[in-house]
């Protein structure tokens, strides 16, 4: 949860269920296992996967001429 998840989002689940985590430890637990280790040097673990950037991957085929 704490991968997918925005800290606020993890922090009121944790409060409803009455559980005390600490989801920068979590989260670094996870990518590190995720990562083989190598997310330290370029994952910020305080940011959730919803807040990354929005890559436009669009044009990454305009090369190609699709036409007959």
């Amino acid at each position: 949860m704490s991968v997918y998840s925005s800290r606020k989002n993890f922090d009121e689940h944790h409060t409803a269920t009455g559980e005390n985590c600490d989801y920068a430890a979590m989260k670094g637990e996870m990518t590190a296992a995720m990562t083989d280790g190598a997310s330290e040097s370029w994952f910020d673990i305080d940011m959730s996967w919803l807040d990354w950037p929005d890559f436009d991957l669009s044009s990454i085929f305009d090369f190609i001429d699709f036409s007959p």
